[in-house]
């Protein structure tokens, strides 16, 4: 003999307001993870898509990273030895000499804007070929010799400003120069998105600068990209000027300097979790005091133990399950939303894992919040419990 349904549905319609209230505490905790969750999701599935697996990035060999790296011309030239180099339709090798700047910006069409911090690549035209996955959604390439850029679709958001602001035919300003933005580019989402490309000969011109950053080129495929990192360990005239890495594993690198940013989402996750479980217990705890002649009136009517907390286990489960709902839904309104670190820009992202993940902390909510009061209020007897008060 079972407890039916109804009797818990009708248990819950006893106390809306106690219900409600715990269901909407639930829902703060599970949108509460879910935007943590959804901050780490977002950050690091960008890191995970930008660079290619074909492309080895190089730097100086004194340079400790691509900001403090100055490789000359003369040096380059070194570089196109380098076995099964891919070369394009032209038959020139694929190797692209580029600078990496971090310049203070301003949007022009925007009075009251502030400078913000973007990263500046320049580059020369066989920079598309290398970065092969760039595409261009609107407008054309920059000119060469011209203060023309072409903005990453995510760049007005480390300019902190309107998308409109780096649209086709809007100014920017940086390194006291006027430049019009002619085309917008994306880069399957990768954090290239959040930079501002140039032509290199200009903003060589502007930061009266002589050498490069860095040089990426793209190997025949992803086997020989990575057997070439071996010449940056072997003496020769490649190791001599430069230290590189497969471009998708340098980009790696800097997961490894986030990790934090993961193991604090995980961190907030686990006291949102504890504050939720603290909720659940008390409610259901004053639920079974309450009731606790009721209940062991079902005892006395040949209810089994396994019959009330499974009924009471429904009653705290249906109760979670709203509050997870109602949590996830508020998350996915922030779905998307756009975010900004030192790195790039990113989109917080509220998937399928990020909702599981949420809606599974709301039913382990539900199930321990009952388990625990439920445990001690059927370990009276039931001549103890129809006299508790």
């Amino acid at each position: 003999m079972n407890l039916p349904l109804n009797y818990s549905l009708r248990n819950l319609r006893r106390r809306p307001w106690q219900s409600g209230a715990t269901a909407l505490g639930i829902a703060i905790v599970v949108f509460a993870a879910v935007l943590m969750l959804s901050l780490s999701r977002g950050l690091f599935s960008r890191l995970d898509i930008t660079g290619s697996p074909d492309n080895v990035i190089m730097i100086s060999r004194k340079g400790q990273n691509t900001m403090f790296s100055e490789i000359e011309s003369a040096e380059i030239v070194t570089i196109s030895s380098m076995p099964n180099l891919a070369v394009n339709a032209q038959g020139a090798q694929l190797i692209s000499p580029e600078i990496l700047h971090i310049s203070m910006v301003r949007a022009a069409s925007i009075k009251s804007h502030t400078k913000a911090a973007v990263s500046i690549r320049g580059v020369s035209p066989i920079a598309f070929d290398v970065h092969d996955t760039i595409r261009l959604s609107e407008g054309r390439l920059p000119a060469k010799g011209a203060f023309e850029v072409l903005a990453g679709s995510m760049s007005h958001v480390k300019l902190g400003v309107p998308v409109e602001a780096t649209a086709v035919g809007k100014d920017i300003r940086f390194e006291g120069v006027y430049w019009t933005i002619v085309g917008r580019f994306t880069d399957n989402a990768s954090l290239i998105e959040s930079e501002l490309w140039v032509p290199q000969d200009t903003l060589m011109t502007v930061m009266r600068r002589r050498t490069h950053s860095l040089v990426v080129a793209k190997f025949t495929n992803a086997v020989y990209a990575r057997d070439a990192t071996v010449l940056f360990r072997k003496s020769g005239a490649v190791e001599k000027f430069f230290k590189g890495w497969v471009e998708k594993d340098y980009y790696g690198q800097f997961t490894e300097g986030l990790s934090w940013v993961f193991w604090l989402s995980v961190f907030m996750v686990l006291l949102v979790a504890i504050a939720g479980l603290l909720i659940g217990v008390n409610t259901m705890y004053t639920v079974v005091v309450n009731r606790m002649s009721e209940i062991a009136t079902q005892r006395i009517l040949g209810f089994t133990q396994f019959d009330i907390t499974m009924s009471l286990l429904t009653e705290s489960t249906i109760i979670a399950l709203l509050g997870g709902l109602l949590g996830s839904a508020g998350g996915m309104y922030f779905d998307d939303m756009p975010m900004k670190l030192s790195y790039g820009a990113f989109r917080l992202s509220v998937d399928a894992v990020v909702m599981s993940v949420g809606m599974g902390l709301a039913v382990v909510i539900g199930v321990l919040g009952a388990l625990l009061p439920t445990y001690k209020g059927l370990r009276l007897t039931i001549i103890e419990a129809l006299h508790y008060e």
